[in-house]
């Protein structure tokens, strides 16, 4: 149980930093496009 909360999280987090990373680039485009 312990292993599938821990994979779970990482993936969460994962996917947390994916989505962040994307956002900001979307938004870092669109305030300076290159």
């Amino acid at each position: 149980m312990a292993e599938v909360v821990t994979s779970n999280r990482a993936v969460t987090y994962d996917f947390i930093v994916h989505f962040g990373i994307v956002t900001f680039d979307i938004w870092y485009g669109r305030r300076n496009p290159v």
